[in-house]
């Protein structure tokens, strides 16, 4: 991820179709971007959008994560990571 301005972030991975665009204001950060789950196949895209929200206790951050397919079909999942859980111990949460 790369830091354009004060409140804008842009970044590239091989399975991001062009550039992932990203904002920040306060503790709140969304990203947005077109996931190529099988590159030669354009029926597999899928648009996402990320609303990832540092808490107010500073070691808990929320991302609401929308996943919208080409037939508009929607998922919605929540997860919430807390900085100072072991990775094998990650909490996640899933909502749809």
């Amino acid at each position: 991820m790369r830091r354009l301005d004060e409140h804008h972030y842009s970044a590239q991975s091989e399975n991001v179709i062009g550039v992932a665009k990203g904002e920040a204001r306060g503790n709140a950060l969304r990203l947005n971007y077109v996931l190529a789950l099988n590159k030669s196949n354009p029926l597999t895209r899928l648009r996402m959008t990320h609303w990832m929200t540092l808490q107010p206790d500073g070691r808990t951050m929320l991302n609401v994560v929308t996943k919208q397919a080409m037939s508009d079909a929607t998922l919605r999942c929540l997860k919430f990571f807390d900085r100072h859980l072991p990775a094998n111990r990650l909490v996640v949460k899933h909502s749809n």
